[in-house]
């Protein structure tokens, strides 16, 4: 197999370190799945990415605290979050 460098892509370097906001495993996973369906209630989240009640409220309570990454919409019996 035979490897080329392509001068048009961003070396290593270069590259943005990631947000902290979405660093942790459990936030990209709740990150990925929105910008698939772009809404999502709490228990799909919790189902889909295997979490438990407490620690998925934890991990979109830090998505909702940084700007421009989740909308946390609460209703009485429902969660619902939107990627905005």
């Amino acid at each position: 197999m035979r490897w080329w460098r392509d001068s048009s892509v961003s070396s290593l370097e270069t590259l943005k370190p990631l947000d902290p906001a979405i660093h942790s495993q459990v936030r990209l996973a709740v990150m990925s799945i929105l910008i698939s369906v772009k809404q999502a209630d709490f228990n799909f989240l919790k189902k889909a990415t295997e979490t438990m009640d407490g620690n998925l409220s934890t991990h979109l309570s830090k998505l909702e605290e940084a700007p421009d990454h989740v909308f946390l919409e609460r209703k009485m019996a429902d969660r619902f979050c939107e990627i905005s």
